[in-house]
Order: C-alpha cells, then structure tokens, then sequence
C-alpha cells in the first residue's frame, strides 16, 4: 500500500478533533521527523516538489510582457469559444443528452435547435458541435 502524507495528516486529525491547525500542524511535523515515517516524508516531499515547481521556475526564468500578452490573449481566446454541447440545462443535464421534446419546452433557439432532431434523438447523437453553434449563434 502507498502512504500518503494525506494518511497521516488524517491520523493527526482523528487523533486530536479539537486541536488547532497550529496543534496539527506541530504534531505532524514530529511524526515526519520519526524514522518509520520515511514513506510519508516521500510523499510530502514528492506533493510540495509537484505543486510548486512551476512557481519556482517562473521565477528563476519570469515570463516576459510577450509571453504574459500571449497567454492573455489565448485566456480570453478560449472562454470565447462556447462549447455548447456541454452547455447545462435547466433539467441539469448537458444539452448533448437533451432531446427534441425537452428542448422545444424551453423555447427561443433551443425550438430551432429541435426542429433538427427526432422527438427522442439526443442533440449529442444527431449534431455536431458546429451545427449546435450555427443555430444557437444565429439570430432568431
């Protein structure tokens, strides 16, 4: 079985409810330090390495205005793009498991978007995700 330091943040909890952060945060750094523990200062080793690197490489290698321009543009680039077969209805399912019945109850385009299914055909089994775009992009 693989030992998370998870696992024995856990165990310190259980172990003391009522305690502080502080409190567990001091008893968790004690039961690293013991040499039967060495699996869980692997593993809290390997999660502080994985969740911080790319912060500490930025910072010996800082992004420059282009790139920060870049990847700017591409944020706004991609929230742009609607992906609208995963569009949530009001029922809660995506719009790709919604039939042609359901939709026409909705009314405005998503009546135009029934109209090109079967009353039972599911948007994400008739359309392609072009085809939704089109018609609910256009203008009614």
């Amino acid at each position: 079985m693989k030992l998370s330091y998870i696992d024995l943040m856990c165990a310190v909890i259980k172990e003391n409810p009522r305690g502080s952060k502080n409190d567990h945060e001091a008893e968790f750094g004690k039961l690293l330090e013991l040499p039967e523990n060495v699996d869980y200062r692997f593993s809290c080793y390997h999660a502080v390495v994985s969740l911080n690197y790319n912060t500490a490489k930025r910072r010996v290698f800082p992004r420059t205005k282009k790139q920060l321009a870049d990847d700017a543009a591409s944020r706004v680039a991609r929230a742009q793009r609607t992906i609208w077969m995963n569009y949530r209805c009001p029922n809660g399912l995506p719009l790709r498991d919604c039939n042609g019945v359901y939709l026409r109850t909705l009314g405005g385009r998503f009546i135009a978007l029934s109209e090109r299914l079967g009353p039972r055909s599911t948007v994400g089994r008739t359309l392609s995700e072009g085809e939704v775009k089109r018609i609910m992009e256009s203008r009614i």
